[in-house]
C-alpha cells in the first residue's frame, strides 16, 4: 500500500526498515493509500530485508488486467519484456501487455532510463500504483530495471521519419545527408536535409554537450534515436562518433515557400519542418526583445539560435525584409524560421 504524508517527515525511510504505522485508509483517484498527519504516526521498531518482489505476467497486472487490483501496492516484477511504445506520455513507457512503466521514484534521482522501441528488458520490477486511471510499475532505482537487448539502429531515410513512418525512439542511421547549418549559438545542434530535396527532407540533429564538428555542406552519416522533442521532430545523438563526415558538396538551394503556408497551423508546417526555406516580402507583425524573436504579419516567428546575443538585431514594427531564410523548426508551440547568418536576412 502507498503511504501519503500531509507533513514534512524526518523518517529516514529505506528499504527494510520496520514500521508501525498509525493513519487513516483512504482512496485517492481509485490508489489505495494509507494517510498519516502527524510526525509521530511512523514508529521504526526493527530493521529487516525487503521482500522478494513476486513474478507476474505483464498482462495480469496491466490496466484492467486479471490481478492488477490484488496486486495494487505490492512489489511486483515482471520479466522477459519488450519496450511497445517508449514515450506514451513525458513519464511513461509501455511493455508488453500493454503494461505501463512509471518514473514515479527515479525522477528525483535523476536515474529516469531512456528507452527506445523495441528494446527488452530482463526484468522490471517496482509497487505497481494506479495513477491517472491506470495500474504501473514504478521502479524504485535503476537496479530495477534490468536491460536485455537494445535494438541496433537500422538505416532509414529522413523522408521516412518525417512522413510518421517510424515511432518515436526508433534507433536510426541516416546515411549521405547534407548539412544544411552551422551548430546553434549553444553548440548542441545543427540540420542535415537528403539531398534529393523536397517537402519532409529536413531534420534537426541534437547533440548536446558532444563535440561535433560540422559544416554547411558537409555529407554526414548520423547514427542516433529518432525523437519528437516538444513536437519538434529530431535525431538524438549519444556519441560523437556517430556523426561521420563522409564527404563536401552543395548546399541545397532553399524552397521558396510564403509565411503563411509554414506559420503555426499553416497547410505546409509539418511538410516543411527541418527543411531550409525562404519567405519573401514579409512584414514584421511583433518584436519580442525578452526572447530575441520577432513575429511576422502571416504568423511566422523568426528567431535567434545561430546568433550570439550582441550579433542579433531585432526589426522594428513594420520593417519588411526582401527575403528571410533558414531552417523551419518548431519550439515553444510556434513554427520559428532560423536565419543561419545575416546573409540570410535581406532587407
Amino acid at each position: 500500500m502507498f503511504l501519503y504524508s500531509e507533513v514534512a517527515m524526518n523518517f529516514g525511510v529505506k528499504p527494510g526498515v520496520v514500521v508501525d504505522i498509525t493513519g487513516e485508509y483512504t482512496e485517492f483517484f481509485g490508489e489505495s493509500q494509507l494517510q498519516v498527519t502527524s510526525v509521530d504516526a511512523i514508529v521504526e521498531v526493527g530493521q529487516g530485508e525487503p521482500p522478494e518482489p513476486a513474478v507476474v505476467a505483464a498482462a495480469d497486472v496491466a490496466t484492467g488486467g486479471a490481478k492488477a487490483e490484488a496486486y495494487e501496492g505490492v512489489l511486483v516484477q515482471v520479466e522477459n519484456v519488450t519496450v511497445t511504445n517508449p514515450a506514451v506520455d513525458m513519464s511513461d513507457f509501455q511493455v508488453d501487455g500493454a503494461l505501463l512503466i512509471n518514473d514515479f521514484f527515479l525522477f528525483p534521482q535523476m536515474e529516469e532510463p531512456t528507452v527506445v522501441n523495441g528494446q527488452e528488458f530482463q526484468s522490471i520490477a517496482g509497487p505497481l500504483r494506479f495513477s491517472y486511471d491506470n495500474h504501473k510499475i514504478a521502479p524504485r532505482a535503476a537496479a530495477d530495471l534490468v536491460s536485455g537487448m537494445v535494438p541496433q539502429a537500422e538505416e532509414h531515410t529522413i523522408y521516412e521519419i518525417q512522413e510518421g513512418a517510424l515511432p518515436v525512439q526508433t534507433p536510426v542511421l541516416i546515411k549521405g545527408a547534407i548539412v544544411t547549418s552551422p551548430l546553434t549559438f549553444k553548440k548542441d545542434g545543427f540540420f542535415i536535409q537528403d539531398p534529393m530535396g523536397g517537402e519532409h527532407s529536413g531534420i534537426y540533429v541534437y547533440i548536446g554537450a558532444k563535440a561535433v564538428t560540422v559544416k554547411p555542406g558537409d555529407v554526414v552519416d548520423v547514427e542516433g534515436v529518432y525523437d519528437e522533442y516538444y513536437e519538434n521532430s529530431q535525431i538524438e545523438v549519444a556519441d560523437a562518433a556517430k556523426v561521420v563526415v563522409t564527404g563536401n558538396g552543395a548546399v541545397p538551394a532553399p524552397e521558396v515557400v510564403t509565411a503563411a503556408e509554414v506559420a503555426t497551423g499553416g497547410p505546409l508546417q509539418e511538410n516543411w519542418e527541418g527543411v531550409l526555406v525562404t519567405v519573401e516580402n514579409v512584414t514584421v507583425a511583433a518584436a519580442n526583445m525578452m526572447f530575441g524573436d520577432f513575429e511576422l504579419t502571416a504568423g511566422l516567428f523568426v528567431d535567434d539560435i545561430f546568433f550570439a546575443k550582441a550579433d542579433w538585431k531585432l526589426p522594428m514594427v513594420g520593417d519588411t525584409f526582401t527575403s528571410l531564410t533558414g531552417p523551419l523548426t518548431f519550439g515553444f508551440d510556434e513554427a520559428r524560421l532560423l536565419p543561419r547568418t545575416p546573409a540570410d536576412i535581406v532587407p
